[in-house]
Formats: C-alpha cells, structure tokens, sequence
C-alpha cells in the first residue's frame, strides 16, 4: 500500500491498526496536505453491519467541527477498499504524553480543559463518543489536543437500541451502569472523562486489574485511591472534578460537561478576584491600542467573482469601468449598475473555458472608487479595460460598450446594442456575448449554458432582480439595501424557483446586519440562502454565498466542505480559494490555510489580490517578517494601491519601527484617506505620546465607519491619557456595545472576545473582564497577540503576577517586546523588578 496513488491520495508510511481496520498517513493531492486514511479491515468489510458502522463513523464525526476534535474530511470507495480521510494529528497518544512527558500542572490543566471542550462539542450536537480513553486523544508538541476515533459512537437519541453487548468500550473506562449492561448516556462519558483525568494527574488508572473480571469488580465494588495521595500538588477544584466524574451512581455525576466547564471558569474567575483584591486598589491601566489590518473581501458574495487563470504574457487583465448614464435618470442608473454587475460575474465564469483571461471583481472597482481605465491600470494593473454609456430612448435601450488599451490609452474595439422595449434578459445577455465577442473568445454550447444558469425565463422577475443587483452593487449608500430588497423579493414572487433572486437576498440581509449590526438580519440571511440552496444548490454563485456567511457567522466546518466542493468544480475559483484559507485560518489550521493562499498565487503569480491576502493572513497570525514580501509585491504590481501601503505599515508596526510603520500608513492616508489609514495613523500618534493627534485620526476613522469597536476602545483610551474621563467611558461602553452585538454572531470570535476582556478592565468590571480573557486563551492558546492583550487586561485588573506570566508567555511567542517597553499604560509593570529579571533572557530585537 505504502507509495500507491488512491484516488487522489498518496499513501506515504503506514501510522497504526485499529478496531476498524489500517491507518496511513497520506499526501492529499489536490490540496496539498497530509491527511490520515483509515481504511476498513477484509475482516469486517464482509458483514454488511460493520461495514454500515464504519460509514456511520465518517458521517458522524463529518458532522463534528471544533478545535479539540479531529476533522473528518471524506468518505472514499477505491479498488483498495473503502476508507475515510481525516485531519492527520502529528503528535502521540495521551498514554504516551503521560509517561513520556515531565508536563507541568498548567500544561494538564490545558490538557484536561481542551478534552473537556471538544467532548462537551460533541454533546452538543446529540453525539456520545462511547469509547472515551487516552489511546483516544491527541497532543501535539505544540500543545494542540484532539479527540479523535468515534468509531462506535452513535446519535444519543438512538442509544435506547444499544445493550452492553453492542458497547465495545474500553474496560478500564467503563462506567459501572454500562458493567451491569445499562445504556450509555451523557454521564457515562463524564465518568470515562473522570478516569483519564485521574491517569493524567497521577500516571496511574483508578481502577485496574490482571483481567477483565478484576477491572469490572473494582469499578462497581471499589473506591479509587484518593487522587491526592498520588498527586499531592492536584489544584483542590481538579481534584474535585474528578471526584465527582466518579461517582458510582450517574445521578451524582456532572450531568453535562457545561457543568464541568463552568468550574474551569469559575476557578479563573476566583483566582483573578482573589490576586486583584490582594494587591489593594490599584489605578485602571489603558492598554495597548489596535493597528487595524486593510482587508477587502473578494468581491460581492454572488456577483463580484473572478477566476484564476494562466499568467502567460499576453494574459488579458481586465477591468470593467462604470458606464456613463447619458439618460442621467436614477431608474437608469440603477439599471446599468446592475447590468454591469452582471457582466462582470458572468465574464469571470467564462475563464473556466479560456485561459489568460482574469477580471478584477467589480467590488474592488467600486471600494477604489475607479472612474477610468488609466485608473484601473494603476491600481490593479490591468491591460484591458472596458467603458460605455447607457441612453433610454422613447422605443428601445441602447448601450455603447469599448474595449479600451488600459497602458496606451486606445481605443481597441466598440459595439453599439440596441433592446427593443423593456426586454432587459436580452440587454443583459447581449451585452455579454458582445464582449465575449471583442475579447476574441469564441462561444460553444458550454459557454452559453454557462452564461443561462441561474436565469429566469419571466421578464419581469429578471428586471426586478437586475435592478436589485443595481441597489445591492452599492449597498452602502442609503436606502439601497431596503431597495434592493423590495425588489428582489418581486422578482421571487413573480419567479419562486429563482435561486439567484433569493440569495441575493440572503446576501442582502446580510449586508444590513454588517451595517447596522441587527443580530435579526442574520437569521433572515440564513433564511434565504437555505431556501435558495434547496431550488439549486449545484449553483456556483449561491455555493460562494452560503459558504461566504459560513464564514462570517463561524461555521467554519461547513465552509471548508462548501469552498472545497467549489474547488472540486472550478479549480481556478479566487474566491473559493480565499474562503477555504480563511476557514482554515479560523480553525487553527495554519500550514493548510498558508498553502492554499500560496496555491492561489502559484495558478496567477502576476495578481496582487492573492499577495494582500497572504500578507494579511501572515499578519493576523503574528509572522509580521513573513507579510513584508508578498506585501511588498502588491504595491509593486499596483503602485496606487493604498491598502497595500498601510498593510506593509502594519507589518513594520508589529516589528516596532514605528518611523517605517508610520511614512507608510501616511502614503496610503495621502492616496485615499480611508478608515484604516487613520486609524493606523492615530495609533503611531498615540504610540509617540501625541495623543491629540491620535484623537483627531480617531475621530476621522470613526466618520468613515461608526460601527468598528477598536476604533470606539482606541479612542477612549487616548481619551483617558488627555483627562476626559467622562468620554473615556463613555467610549468605551459604546465599544462595548458595538462588540458584543457582532459577538451575538459567532460567539467564538477570537477578536472580539479578547477586546472585550480589555474593555471591561478599562471600566473595572474585574468579572466580565476575566471571563472573557480566559475564553480567549482558550481559543487561541498560540496567538502572541491575544496574549499580550489578556496581560494587559490583567494589569489592568491589578493580577500583576498573572499579567508578567502572560506577558512573558507573549513575548515567548514572539510578541516584540519593544512594544511592551514602550507602551505607557505598562510602565509599571515594565519596572517590576520580577518583569525586569525576565526579560534579561530576552533582548531587544534589532
């Protein structure tokens, strides 16, 4: 088996054998990853009972998406026979851990927090694993637990069916109802959780024996020895869930495992209050401000999409412009604005079938305010760019299309299209092929049943729905959201199965809530694009949507399966490919997520969008040396790109040189003052004591954009520092509002909670704040930055101890420690003499 191609696996070396058959570790071709390939034993694939369990397996841990879980990617059949593809774990054995490793109580309190979370997961959607144990769990050398194997778990609704004789758990887990052939249920896991807590704390099992009999008397007739006698340094609350987990009768167990877990946050709550109340009262510190990252989506959800292609040198690079409206109605306008919103999306799924051909979404045209084709060249380096007019005569609609040299500035090639009447399908359509046409792309039947999915065959619904797209191509400005959705509810209503109509009003919906912030407006999102999913959901455009708001309301899971499937179909999709890195990103899957944006730029090394989302992907996860290069590459490919300037800024903010940081976020503030750019700038105002200055850039980015609260928290510090203590507070409840409005969206936002630890520090709320600090670390153990933003809410609470233990664990992780020194709300803390004797180890950089 080792060295064969299965399908699109590359088997390389083989890991183990379990109950259910082989295990290797294998190459994943086509997203150039390693994955583990758990293949059916010849021993059970002919009883079709056990061949159904192992299906039953990959389906149910599919359905499972959590950081302490692994990852269930595929079931396969192949001529070698069936098997399932998993996230490859490169660690050891919870078993091995223990005996091997000299772990710290911290590192076993992580240990036995992260087991917790990924079971209590799992509970969550009605599924007992049913084989808990240490040979089940993971850990990685960087500290990353997983559990793994669900090979008899079953749907907790259906475990009335399931006697002793059909559980095949581990004997020296076994709870004792499941001994005397009762039912698993929740508890029985707890009690399973229990024991490999004891075994983890103490290296030893609580119950053990010479053969299966002596383990199962032990469990029912027998008290463990007390954990504290072979673990005397045990912290009391550990101690007492284990005790509990144990306990022979299921009804005095914890009864779920949000149980067991609100006593790890209750423990961080106390000991927080605890350390604060100590130290006596202590003055709030400010704490260190955010430097925002230039991120721009890539393109509207349905609309907006764009192909990779082949870079050849004469690759057609190409911009669609806003026409001119010569009829200089707003009913006119509305319509060319979506009529060029069409062209774009439809020209991007032609470059499936021609190669050297890309589009710049018509978003990014629209973010950078594009008027013409010298424009689009500089910004996006294009070669080609397309302009035309629009005029509403008395009898027909006419619209005048040029295909224009974007560098020399000539006139290549023009059409004039006239529509009789009001048929806007055929002015759509024949505006398409007509460009099609001047590119030089000759149609087939393909590319014309391309360019019809989604369509309507009813003028009235594809005249609501083109105008629709009109009002939503610019949802930001006023009232064209609620436009956008009166119309594109008309054209449902005159077309039920128009899948593209319902989800732009999913898309719609959730444009409002980006704006407004209304946790509703999500719901009617989801509404839509489901609806919209079950008329086609084999329709690219409503994929990218659904997996776009995957995205945005944390369920990344299911992103990764949607972007993948899209990929599957198109493997040029820029759009895809940037989902599918984003979603890996958030499940803490950093090597996958970095080679699928590398991917992206390999298939177009010559498209600057690829670079700005690699950069920016080094960026948010702290490899600030890495992010120079390929941001460096985008303003070499566009040297008007003002997102490119302040992101190298970011970069050179994050390595602490400031001078740098700052000459480049003033570059791209001179292009366009846009709200990061001044942000940014108040942030190096701030960080060079120049805090009026900071207020003013504040308050500038907060014109553009009343909705970001980073921006709200960064101000009120500024405003603390100047000595308006009724603004500062004021700001920051108004962060505070801002921020756990979004955060009713994906409570698991790791920003979001970390900023709200700070902000609840800022204003003295010491429970508040530590709840959602250790949320935080649990959600990104790793993550430099969200450990110095928990040592600085710490401080701020006046934990000192806690706050030097995170601090130095941040700069551990590569946190610039310059930035600490330098930060006045941290004075204090940075002349402790237990800080100072810490950091002898680490130097400044230079």
């Amino acid at each position: 088996m080792i060295g064969k191609q299965i399908l699109h696996y590359q088997v390389l070396q083989k890991l183990g054998e379990g109950g259910m058959g082989m295990v290797y570790l294998a190459e994943d071709t086509k997203l150039k990853r390693k994955v583990a390939l758990k293949f059916i034993s010849s021993r059970i694939s002919s009883n079709d009972s056990e061949v159904e369990r192992f299906r039953n397996e990959a389906r149910i841990t599919a359905s499972l998406s959590h950081p302490n879980i692994a990852q269930v990617y595929a079931i396969e059949d192949s001529e070698h026979g069936s098997f399932i593809a998993m996230q490859y774990v490169d660690g050891v054995e919870l078993g091995t851990y223990i005996s091997e490793q000299n772990a710290s109580i911290k590192q076993k309190e992580d240990i036995a927090l992260k087991v917790a979370r990924g079971i209590g997961a799992a509970h969550k959607k009605d599924i007992i694993h049913k084989d808990i144990k240490a040979g089940n769990i993971m850990v990685t050398p960087e500290g990353e637990v997983k559990v793994l194997d669900f090979g008899i778990a079953e749907l907790s609704s259906s475990t009335k069916e399931t006697s002793s004789g059909e559980y095949s758990g581990t004997a020296t887990y076994m709870a004792p109802e499941l001994v005397v052939g009762k039912d698993a249920d929740i508890r029985s896991e707890v009690w399973a959780y229990g024991v490999v807590l004891y075994q983890l704390f103490t290296g030893e099992l609580p119950f053990d024996g010479a053969y299966e009999q002596a383990i199962t008397y032990s469990i029912l007739d027998e008290e463990p020895t007390p954990v504290k006698e072979r673990a005397e340094n045990i912290p009391s609350y550990v101690e007492e869930i284990i005790n509990k987990c144990l306990q022979k009768k299921p009804e005095e167990r914890y009864q779920s495992f949000d149980e067991i877990l609100s006593v790890f946050e209750n423990h961080a709550r106390s000991s927080a209050r605890s350390d604060s109340s100590s130290k006596g009262n202590f003055t709030p510190l400010k704490i260190a401000l955010t430097i925002i990252i230039s991120i721009s989506l890539i393109g509207v959800f349905i609309y907006g999409g764009m192909q990779i292609a082949s870079s050849e040198p004469d690759t057609q690079k190409l911009a669609i412009i806003p026409f001119k409206n010569v009829s200089n109605d707003d009913a006119s306008r509305i319509l060319l604005d979506g009529v060029l919103e069409t062209m774009t999306s439809k020209l991007s799924q032609i470059d499936n079938y021609k190669d050297a051909l890309w589009v710049i979404p018509s978003s990014e045209v629209l973010s950078n305010n594009v008027q013409s084709p010298q424009e689009a060249y500089k910004l996006f380096g294009v070669n080609l760019a397309v302009t035309g007019s629009f005029q509403d005569l008395n009898d027909r609609k006419r619209l005048t299309i040029n295909l224009i040299d974007a560098k020399n500035l000539r006139q290549l090639k023009s059409s004039v299209i006239d529509i009789s009447g009001d048929n806007v399908v055929n002015l759509q359509t024949e505006t398409v092929l007509k460009l099609i046409e001047m590119l030089d792309i000759t149609t087939n039947d393909r590319i014309k049943a391309t360019l019809a999915q989604g369509t309507t065959e009813i003028p009235a619904a594809s005249s609501y729905y083109l105008n629709g797209v009109g009002y939503l191509y610019k949802y930001s400005q006023s009232d064209n959201l609620e436009n956008a959705i009166i119309l594109f509810k008309k054209a449902v209503e005159e077309d039920p199965n128009y899948a593209l109509a319902f989800a732009a009003l999913g898309e719609s919906y959730w444009r409002r809530y980006e704006i407004s912030g209304g946790v509703t407006y999500v719901d009617s999102a989801k509404l839509y694009l489901n609806r919209a999913m079950d008329i086609n959901s084999e329709l690219i455009p409503v994929q990218q949507t659904m997996g776009l708001l995957d995205l945005g309301t944390g369920d990344y899971d299911e992103a990764v399966a949607i972007f993948t499937s899209i990929l599957e179909q198109e493997p040029g999709n820029e759009i895809a490919y940037g989902g599918l890195a984003e979603a890996y990103d958030n499940l803490g899957m950093y090597e996958e997520a970095e080679q699928t944006y590398k991917k992206a730029i390999s298939l177009k090394p010559d498209y600057w969008l690829s670079y700005k989302l690699l950069g920016n992907f080094y960026l948010r996860n702290g490899d600030y040396q890495k992010a120079i290069d390929p941001l460096y590459r985008v303003v070499q490919l566009t040297p008007d790109n003002f997102d490119g300037y302040s992101n190298i800024g970011v970069a050179y903010y994050y390595q602490s040189n400031w001078e740098m940081a700052k000459q480049y976020f003033a570059q791209s503030y001179e292009i366009e003052p846009t709200e990061s750019a001044a942000s940014n700038l108040g942030t190096v105002n701030y960080l060079e004591s120049n805090y009026s200055e900071a207020a003013k850039y504040y308050a500038l980015a907060l014109e553009n954009n009343p909705n970001n609260y980073a921006i709200w928290g960064n101000l009120a510090s500024v405003q603390g520092l100047l000595g308006k203590e009724e603004e500062e507070r004021a700001n920051y409840e108004k962060a505070i509002e801002v921020a756990e409005n979004q955060l009713k969206v994906n409570p698991n936002d790791v920003n979001i909670n970390a900023v709200l630890g700070s902000y609840y520090a800022d204003i003295g709320d010491s429970v508040k704040s530590v709840f959602y600090i250790e949320k935080t670390l649990r959600l990104a153990p790793q993550v430099p930055s969200i450990t110095f933003r928990a040592a600085s809410a710490y401080e701020n609470l006046g934990n000192r101890e806690r706050a030097i233990d995170l601090m130095i664990k941040a700069v551990e992780q590569d946190y610039p420690l310059e930035n600490i020194l330098n930060q006045p709300e941290l004075s204090e803390l940075v002349s402790d003499q237990r800080f100072q004797e810490l950091i002898n180890n680490f130097p400044p950089s230079d």
